[in-house]
């Protein structure tokens, strides 16, 4: 059979964010957490609809952000799987 054409290899940034992955990921959260707190605060003081809609939009943004750091770390690590078991298999291939 054909080789199989090599999947693409993760750059070095993307290596770098996912070393730091945790961190990333910690930040993402307490982002929410400030945010939910903030938007609880506002509530509790009876804060008008305009300090109340903006805090729901910065809860709106941090969940966001939340997410999108979680789909990034899964779809660098599909990509890291995906170099590591082309490169074995080649490796493989030459013994």
């Amino acid at each position: 059979p054909p080789p199989q054409a090599a999947p693409p290899k993760p750059t070095l940034a993307e290596d770098a964010w996912l070393d730091e992955v945790e961190a990333h990921i910690e930040r993402a959260e307490q982002d929410v957490a400030d945010a939910e707190a903030a938007l609880a605060t506002a509530a509790a003081q009876q804060a008008d609809h305009g300090a109340l809609m903006a805090a729901s939009e910065v809860l709106a943004g941090a969940t966001t952000a939340r997410d999108g750091a979680y789909a990034r770390w899964q779809s660098l690590e599909d990509k890291r799987k995906a170099w590591q078991a082309w490169r074995a298999a080649q490796r493989g291939g030459r013994r």
